[in-house]
């Protein structure tokens, strides 16, 4: 059910949408809006947001582009963090924070998820969660070019 319309009293009308409804536009409309695209793609959600748009060529090769992008970019820095870890093992917190800053630089906002790992290791799964959450907070640096002109990007 799309929604209701009542009327009052006095002949004033007014319409009531369905929560189903509402979620199912601010799903579609996440096409035109980059951010909320990539969020949708990192909680998961662009199979079903694919399947919104068939035969809409533009919208399913946007989403796929932003899918792409966020798992190059989960790929790179998981990889990045793994190896960092590896090869600072051992080392005391400030040469840890140093040499972990320098290997971090090409991902602003990474080095503090790989600082959360330098006295508790934790779980693949928590450190995919906060490398989403930076991938999130900088999302205007990883959209496809394709895609850029609507876009404000940092200076």
């Amino acid at each position: 059910i799309e929604g209701f319309v009542y009327e009052l009293v006095d002949g004033r009308k007014f319409k009531v949408k369905t929560e189903w409804y509402c979620a199912l536009h601010h799903t579609k409309d996440s096409v035109n809006n980059n951010q909320r695209l990539f969020e949708v793609v990192v909680a998961g959600g662009a199979d079903d947001v694919i399947a919104m748009f068939t035969g809409d060529d533009y919208a399913r090769e946007k989403v796929n582009a932003f899918t792409i992008a966020h798992l190059d970019y989960l790929s790179n820095t998981l990889g990045l963090l793994l190896d960092a870890q590896k090869q600072l093992a051992g080392k005391d917190r400030r040469e840890f924070a140093i040499k972990g800053q320098e290997l971090c630089k090409p991902y602003p906002g990474l080095f503090s998820v790989l600082m959360n790992t330098y006295q508790r290791p934790q779980e693949t799964e928590q450190t995919i969660a906060q490398i989403n959450n930076v991938f999130l907070k900088n999302h205007k640096l990883y959209i496809p070019v394709d895609y850029r002109a609507d876009a404000i990007l940092p200076e």
